[in-house]
Protein backbone atom coordinates (compact mmCIF):
# COMPACT_ATOMS: atom_id res chain seq x y z
CA UNK A 1 0.00 0.00 0.00
CA UNK A 2 1.61 3.43 -0.98
CA UNK A 3 1.66 6.48 1.29
CA UNK A 4 -1.30 9.33 0.61
CA UNK A 5 -0.51 12.64 0.54
CA UNK A 6 -2.83 15.44 1.47
CA UNK A 7 -2.45 18.94 1.37
CA UNK A 8 -4.47 20.44 4.94
CA UNK A 9 -6.71 22.94 6.20
CA UNK A 10 -7.37 23.59 9.63
CA UNK A 11 -10.16 21.10 10.10
CA UNK A 12 -7.90 18.05 8.90
CA UNK A 13 -4.61 19.25 10.68
CA UNK A 14 -6.06 18.62 14.12
CA UNK A 15 -5.62 14.81 12.26
CA UNK A 16 -1.70 15.58 12.33
CA UNK A 17 -1.82 17.81 15.09
CA UNK A 18 0.26 15.28 17.38
CA UNK A 19 3.22 15.00 14.93
CA UNK A 20 3.51 18.89 15.77
CA UNK A 21 5.26 20.23 18.72
CA UNK A 22 7.13 23.18 17.58
CA UNK A 23 6.82 26.73 18.75
CA UNK A 24 4.46 28.30 16.64
CA UNK A 25 0.92 28.47 17.68
CA UNK A 26 -1.56 25.36 15.98
CA UNK A 27 -4.23 28.00 15.21
CA UNK A 28 -1.77 30.08 13.06
CA UNK A 29 0.28 27.31 11.17
CA UNK A 30 -2.31 27.42 8.04
CA UNK A 31 -1.85 31.81 7.92
CA UNK A 32 0.36 33.83 6.30
CA UNK A 33 1.52 32.32 3.51
CA UNK A 34 2.30 29.16 5.29
CA UNK A 35 0.93 25.46 3.90
CA UNK A 36 0.87 22.23 5.61
CA UNK A 37 1.13 18.49 3.80
CA UNK A 38 0.22 15.28 5.59
CA UNK A 39 1.41 11.80 4.83
CA UNK A 40 -1.07 9.18 5.81
CA UNK A 41 -0.05 5.33 5.75
CA UNK A 42 -2.24 2.16 6.44
CA UNK A 43 -4.94 4.75 7.35
CA UNK A 44 -2.60 6.51 10.00
CA UNK A 45 -0.77 10.09 10.40
CA UNK A 46 2.42 9.02 9.71
CA UNK A 47 4.22 12.48 8.42
CA UNK A 48 3.89 16.16 8.44
CA UNK A 49 5.37 19.11 6.45
CA UNK A 50 4.69 23.04 7.40
CA UNK A 51 6.38 25.13 4.78
CA UNK A 52 6.21 29.36 4.50
CA UNK A 53 6.34 30.22 1.08
CA UNK A 54 6.70 33.54 -0.66
CA UNK A 55 8.02 35.07 -3.85
CA UNK A 56 11.81 35.70 -2.44
CA UNK A 57 12.01 31.41 -1.12
CA UNK A 58 9.89 28.41 0.72
CA UNK A 59 11.14 27.87 4.20
CA UNK A 60 10.72 24.38 5.16
CA UNK A 61 9.15 25.20 9.03
CA UNK A 62 8.77 21.17 9.59
CA UNK A 63 9.11 18.12 8.73
CA UNK A 64 8.75 15.22 10.75
CA UNK A 65 8.02 11.27 10.23
CA UNK A 66 6.83 8.88 13.32
CA UNK A 67 9.82 6.98 14.81
CA UNK A 68 8.31 3.89 13.74
CA UNK A 69 7.88 4.78 9.68
CA UNK A 70 11.24 5.96 9.43
CA UNK A 71 13.24 5.35 6.87
CA UNK A 72 11.22 4.37 4.34
CA UNK A 73 11.25 7.32 2.06
CA UNK A 74 7.92 8.53 3.70
CA UNK A 75 10.34 12.25 4.45
CA UNK A 76 11.46 11.95 0.91
CA UNK A 77 8.20 11.41 -0.34
CA UNK A 78 6.43 14.81 1.15
CA UNK A 79 9.60 16.42 0.39
CA UNK A 80 9.65 15.75 -2.83
CA UNK A 81 5.41 16.22 -3.27
CA UNK A 82 5.72 19.53 -1.47
CA UNK A 83 8.90 20.88 -4.74
CA UNK A 84 7.17 19.11 -7.40
CA UNK A 85 3.04 19.98 -6.95
CA UNK A 86 3.73 23.59 -4.74
CA UNK A 87 7.06 24.95 -5.23
CA UNK A 88 7.60 24.70 -8.97
CA UNK A 89 5.04 26.22 -9.71
CA UNK A 90 5.50 29.91 -7.64
CA UNK A 91 8.33 32.81 -7.96
CA UNK A 92 10.65 30.49 -5.48
CA UNK A 93 14.10 30.20 -6.20
CA UNK A 94 15.40 28.24 -3.85
CA UNK A 95 13.87 26.46 -0.67
CA UNK A 96 15.73 26.85 2.96
CA UNK A 97 15.50 25.09 5.91
CA UNK A 98 17.39 24.81 9.52
CA UNK A 99 18.45 22.25 11.76
CA UNK A 100 20.63 21.27 14.17
CA UNK A 101 21.02 17.47 14.40
CA UNK A 102 23.40 15.59 12.20
CA UNK A 103 21.23 12.58 10.99
CA UNK A 104 18.68 15.66 9.72
CA UNK A 105 21.12 17.09 7.74
CA UNK A 106 22.29 14.03 6.42
CA UNK A 107 18.64 13.61 5.08
CA UNK A 108 17.95 17.37 3.32
CA UNK A 109 21.90 16.97 2.32
CA UNK A 110 21.00 13.46 -0.17
CA UNK A 111 17.77 15.30 -0.88
CA UNK A 112 19.52 18.13 -2.48
CA UNK A 113 20.22 20.75 0.08
CA UNK A 114 23.42 22.60 0.64
CA UNK A 115 24.75 23.34 4.36
CA UNK A 116 26.64 26.89 4.91
CA UNK A 117 28.12 26.56 7.91
CA UNK A 118 28.69 30.05 8.53
CA UNK A 119 24.65 30.58 8.28
CA UNK A 120 23.89 29.59 11.57
CA UNK A 121 21.09 30.23 14.11
CA UNK A 122 21.67 29.16 17.73
CA UNK A 123 19.39 27.52 20.30
CA UNK A 124 20.10 28.40 24.04
CA UNK A 125 18.52 26.15 26.86
CA UNK A 126 19.47 26.95 30.57
CA UNK A 127 16.80 26.55 33.63
CA UNK A 128 14.48 29.71 35.04
CA UNK A 129 17.04 30.22 37.46
CA UNK A 130 20.11 30.61 35.32
CA UNK A 131 19.01 33.64 33.60
CA UNK A 132 20.41 36.74 34.97
CA UNK A 133 18.49 38.78 37.83
CA UNK A 134 17.61 41.34 36.30
CA UNK A 135 15.33 43.34 39.54
CA UNK A 136 11.61 43.78 40.14
CA UNK A 137 9.21 44.89 37.31
CA UNK A 138 5.87 43.75 37.96
CA UNK A 139 4.76 47.21 39.51
CA UNK A 140 5.15 48.73 36.34
CA UNK A 141 2.61 50.32 34.34
CA UNK A 142 3.95 50.25 30.98
CA UNK A 143 3.77 46.35 31.15
CA UNK A 144 0.42 45.09 29.65
CA UNK A 145 0.31 41.43 29.32
CA UNK A 146 -0.44 40.09 26.23
CA UNK A 147 -3.89 38.72 27.24
CA UNK A 148 -4.86 42.00 28.30
CA UNK A 149 -4.08 43.84 25.01
CA UNK A 150 -6.65 46.07 22.95
CA UNK A 151 -7.64 45.35 19.47
CA UNK A 152 -6.20 49.04 18.84
CA UNK A 153 -2.79 48.15 20.78
CA UNK A 154 -2.38 44.97 18.87
CA UNK A 155 -3.05 46.62 15.87
CA UNK A 156 -0.26 49.52 16.92
CA UNK A 157 2.42 46.16 17.40
CA UNK A 158 1.46 43.97 14.38
CA UNK A 159 2.35 47.11 12.70
CA UNK A 160 5.52 47.84 14.00
CA UNK A 161 6.46 43.97 13.57
CA UNK A 162 5.69 43.66 10.10
CA UNK A 163 7.78 47.21 9.56
CA UNK A 164 10.57 46.64 11.67
CA UNK A 165 14.00 45.03 11.11
CA UNK A 166 14.55 44.54 14.51
CA UNK A 167 13.86 40.73 15.02
CA UNK A 168 15.98 39.68 17.81
CA UNK A 169 15.06 36.26 18.80
CA UNK A 170 12.79 33.25 17.79
CA UNK A 171 10.51 32.94 15.25
CA UNK A 172 8.44 35.50 13.49
CA UNK A 173 4.37 34.89 14.51
CA UNK A 174 1.34 36.54 13.56
CA UNK A 175 0.19 38.51 16.41
CA UNK A 176 -2.29 35.92 17.66
CA UNK A 177 -3.05 37.03 21.39
CA UNK A 178 -4.14 33.51 22.16
CA UNK A 179 -2.31 30.42 23.89
CA UNK A 180 0.60 32.53 25.10
CA UNK A 181 2.33 31.06 28.38
CA UNK A 182 2.09 33.37 31.67
CA UNK A 183 4.35 36.42 31.48
CA UNK A 184 4.06 36.98 27.59
CA UNK A 185 3.90 40.93 28.15
CA UNK A 186 4.52 43.78 25.40
CA UNK A 187 6.00 47.54 26.98
CA UNK A 188 4.29 50.04 25.82
CA UNK A 189 5.45 54.12 26.49
CA UNK A 190 2.60 56.15 25.45
CA UNK A 191 1.03 53.73 22.84
CA UNK A 192 4.46 53.00 21.31
CA UNK A 193 6.21 49.26 21.71
CA UNK A 194 9.55 49.41 23.08
CA UNK A 195 9.52 45.95 23.75
CA UNK A 196 7.74 42.53 23.50
CA UNK A 197 8.28 39.25 24.72
CA UNK A 198 5.61 36.37 23.99
CA UNK A 199 6.70 32.99 25.52
CA UNK A 200 4.92 29.20 24.59
CA UNK A 201 4.49 26.17 26.56
CA UNK A 202 6.84 23.08 25.17
CA UNK A 203 7.49 19.42 26.05
CA UNK A 204 10.44 20.71 28.06
CA UNK A 205 9.14 23.85 29.74
CA UNK A 206 8.78 27.16 28.20
CA UNK A 207 10.35 28.80 25.33
CA UNK A 208 10.24 32.37 23.88
CA UNK A 209 8.58 32.42 20.80
CA UNK A 210 9.01 35.85 20.15
CA UNK A 211 10.93 38.99 21.27
CA UNK A 212 11.11 42.19 19.96
CA UNK A 213 13.02 45.32 21.12
CA UNK A 214 13.20 48.65 19.78
CA UNK A 215 16.12 50.69 18.93
CA UNK A 216 17.41 52.31 21.83
CA UNK A 217 15.26 50.22 24.50
CA UNK A 218 17.03 47.71 25.97
CA UNK A 219 15.82 48.22 29.17
CA UNK A 220 12.29 47.79 28.31
CA UNK A 221 13.15 44.19 26.98
CA UNK A 222 15.09 43.69 30.46
CA UNK A 223 11.92 44.80 32.37
CA UNK A 224 9.61 42.29 30.58
CA UNK A 225 12.18 39.40 31.14
CA UNK A 226 12.16 40.43 35.19
CA UNK A 227 8.56 39.92 34.57
CA UNK A 228 8.76 36.66 32.55
CA UNK A 229 10.59 35.14 34.85
CA UNK A 230 8.47 36.14 37.98
CA UNK A 231 5.79 34.44 36.86
CA UNK A 232 7.47 31.34 35.63
CA UNK A 233 8.74 30.79 38.50
CA UNK A 234 5.17 31.41 40.24
CA UNK A 235 3.97 29.06 37.55
CA UNK A 236 6.94 25.89 37.41
CA UNK A 237 9.00 26.67 40.09
CA UNK A 238 12.95 27.27 39.32
CA UNK A 239 13.66 24.21 37.82
CA UNK A 240 11.52 24.87 34.58
CA UNK A 241 13.89 24.68 31.18
CA UNK A 242 13.87 28.10 29.26
CA UNK A 243 14.56 28.18 25.52
CA UNK A 244 15.09 30.48 22.86
CA UNK A 245 16.76 30.14 19.35
CA UNK A 246 18.36 33.28 18.44
CA UNK A 247 18.88 34.14 14.85
CA UNK A 248 21.56 36.70 14.27
CA UNK A 249 24.60 37.92 16.16
CA UNK A 250 22.67 41.03 17.72
CA UNK A 251 20.31 38.28 19.18
CA UNK A 252 23.09 36.31 20.11
CA UNK A 253 24.82 38.44 22.29
CA UNK A 254 21.32 39.26 23.69
CA UNK A 255 20.57 35.89 24.32
CA UNK A 256 24.31 35.09 26.45
CA UNK A 257 24.05 38.19 28.61
CA UNK A 258 20.63 37.11 29.90
CA UNK A 259 21.39 33.56 29.44
CA UNK A 260 25.11 33.31 31.18
CA UNK A 261 24.92 29.74 32.09
CA UNK A 262 22.69 28.47 28.92
CA UNK A 263 23.70 25.32 26.98
CA UNK A 264 24.20 26.49 23.18
CA UNK A 265 22.87 24.05 19.99
CA UNK A 266 24.36 25.53 16.17
CA UNK A 267 21.14 25.03 13.95
CA UNK A 268 22.88 24.74 10.15
CA UNK A 269 21.05 26.57 7.78
CA UNK A 270 20.53 24.51 4.65
CA UNK A 271 19.28 25.71 0.82
CA UNK A 272 18.19 23.88 -2.25
CA UNK A 273 18.63 26.17 -5.15
CA UNK A 274 15.67 25.57 -7.81
CA UNK A 275 16.67 27.57 -10.78
CA UNK A 276 18.73 24.10 -12.23
CA UNK A 277 15.95 21.80 -11.10
CA UNK A 278 13.49 23.84 -13.11
CA UNK A 279 15.39 23.79 -15.64
CA UNK A 280 15.75 19.95 -15.39
CA UNK A 281 12.34 19.41 -15.37
CA UNK A 282 10.52 21.95 -17.95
Amino acid sequence: MEERIFVLDKETFGIFSELYTGLLDPASLLSDGRIALGVIYEEQPVGLLIATVSDEAAWLDWLYVKEDYRNNGFGSSVLYHFLDNIVKHTACEEVKTACSDRAVRRFFSGCGFSFDRFKTSAKYETDISGIKDMGESVEDPCIIPVSSLTRKRLNILEQTFTESSELQVGIKLPIVPEGYYPGSAVYFSEDKPEAALFLKEDEKGVSIAYAFVAPGCPKSLVKLMAYAKEKIIEQKGESVILSAIALNTSSKKLVEKVFPNAEKTICYTGTMDLFPMRMATI
